[in-house]
């Protein structure tokens, strides 16, 4: 029985009895015919957002993705849910690609997910022009600025994209964050008219975010491996700048052995450049808890429904503040209390200007530049954390300006829990960089029975074991 009301398509298709606080104000805004923005935090529920309006509308759904992993994840809880719903993506073979062009023709599909990138290729626009597209989707939106920070030039075609087709859809754009200036680049970007404004506070007051400075690369490992000792057998994510050292940082973990104590999988990685079928399998693993730490770059987390994520490290430094707490807002999102840890060790800058570098575009380049100095004030200036983030939002109703959160480093007067042997080995390391033998000497601290087995290696095990005689640690 089709379903011609916003609350009995939620209850018959997503088994939910009522929406969340501000869900059907923005539903409603939609199928009133309104172009809309709706700014709702990570784990807000904006899919319901789109997805009701696209069940209750006659026509075809268009959602605009700029993520493969987040189509697939959204079009596979579709089909679970007996809704026509189908993804067209570079995952794809040209063959299957031409099937699904030939079953949109056919008017197959309730929703269509795809990139920007594909808006306005053939056979692709000359398809929708004869279909009757009745809502377009944007999610991400804020990839339409270029002050935003993933900016997506073909985010910029969308309204092309829509002046094409035979009769104007209804338009909705979402995004988690966004500060003053991309919420008004996004309007004009996306040619929305008179659009309802829709924004829930990002602020997530159960996620306790942590901020602590490490001195050299020593100091910052040391902080992680007790970071992950305080957090044994909870699903967590350890966010890294480049690719080489997710793959690096999960090698060195996993010969510390804390998933195996536990009788499960290693510590995985995660980055862009993996084939889509590792990426998708790794995905998979995590999401059904047979991984319980990934070490990634930005590119995993969107699209990735698990609720239950206890922690995220942010073991090298994000480019922006959008990012960071994007990124954070992967934990917790059953509501319950998760920690969010940031170690800034200063010659991670380094990494992010590296970025910045090799981007041509001058005016792009500098915004980036400007991001990551708020970035880096963020971690090097003292101050209630929450409270800088809301400064930098805009958000400035939420909280009294001198008021404390009560839920950060700053405001909680946190620092990480150290043994006296762990403080002894901060010590040590404040002033040492070279790290030739120091993983091997975590293993040691941790597992003491390979202490014969690492004073066997040449050079480096007799090494380190006479430095820390000096320092009279206990094995």
């Amino acid at each position: 029985m089709p379903v011609d009301q916003p609350l009995q398509a939620l209850q018959k298709y997503f088994g939910y009895p009522n929406f969340r606080p501000g869900q059907k104000k923005i539903i409603d805004a939609i199928l009133a015919d309104h172009d809309t923005l709706a700014i709702l935090p990570t784990g807000g529920g904006k899919s319901i957002c789109f997805q009701i309006p696209g069940l209750v509308l006659d026509g075809i759904t268009i959602v605009i993705s700029p993520l493969i992993s987040l189509m697939a994840d959204q079009v596979q809880q579709l089909q679970n849910r007996k809704i026509s719903a189908c993804f067209i993506n570079s995952s794809l073979s040209q063959a299957e690609i031409e099937l699904r062009y030939q079953n949109m023709a056919q008017q197959k599909y309730k929703f269509i997910y795809l990139a920007p990138e594909r808006l306005l290729t053939q056979p692709f626009l000359q398809i929708c022009q004869q279909l009757p597209i009745s809502f377009v989707a944007i999610d991400e939106a804020h990839c339409a600025s270029m002050w935003g920070h993933d900016f997506r030039p073909h985010y910029q075609q969308i309204k092309k994209f829509i002046a094409q087709l035979p009769q104007k859809p209804k338009v909705a754009a979402f995004t988690a964050t966004a500060t003053p200036a991309v919420k008004q680049d996004m309007i004009k970007m996306l040619n929305l008219q008179k659009p309802r404004i829709f924004a829930q506070s990002f602020l997530r007051t159960n996620l306790q975010l942590n901020l602590l400075t490490c001195h050299t690369k020593a100091q910052k490992q040391v902080a992680l491996i007790k970071i992950l000792k305080n957090h044994l057998g909870q699903a967590g994510i350890i966010y890294c700048a480049t690719r080489q050292a997710t793959q690096q940082l999960a090698e060195e973990l996993n010969c510390l052995n804390f998933q195996q104590q536990l009788s499960q999988q290693p510590i995985s990685f995660y980055h862009g450049g993996l084939p889509a079928e590792q990426r998708q399998a790794i995905q998979n693993q995590f999401i059904k808890n047979q991984v319980k730490i990934i070490c990634a770059t930005n590119a995993f987390g969107m699209g990735v429904d698990k609720s239950d994520i206890r922690f995220v490290v942010h073991y090298q430094l994000s480019g922006n503040l959008e990012n960071y707490y994007q990124e954070v807002g992967r934990a917790g999102r059953d509501q319950r209390p998760a920690h969010c840890y940031l170690l800034f060790h200063p010659p991670d800058i380094k990494i992010q200007l590296g970025f910045i570098n090799k981007i041509n575009n001058e005016n792009y380049q500098q915004n980036k530049l400007t991001k990551l100095q708020i970035m880096v004030n963020f971690c090097s200036q003292p101050g209630c954390l929450t409270n800088k983030i809301k400064k930098y939002f805009s958000e400035n109703s939420l909280i009294k300006k001198q008021q404390n959160c009560h839920n950060c480093s700053h405001c909680l007067d946190w620092h990480l829990q150290l043994s006296t042997q762990e403080k002894q080995v901060f010590s040590c390391l404040k002033n040492i960089n070279q790290i030739t033998w120091q993983t091997k000497y975590l293993i040691s601290l941790l597992q003491p029975e390979s202490k014969k087995n690492f004073l066997k290696i040449p050079g480096i095990g007799l090494g380190a074991y006479s430095t820390l005689e000096k320092l009279k640690l206990n094995w």
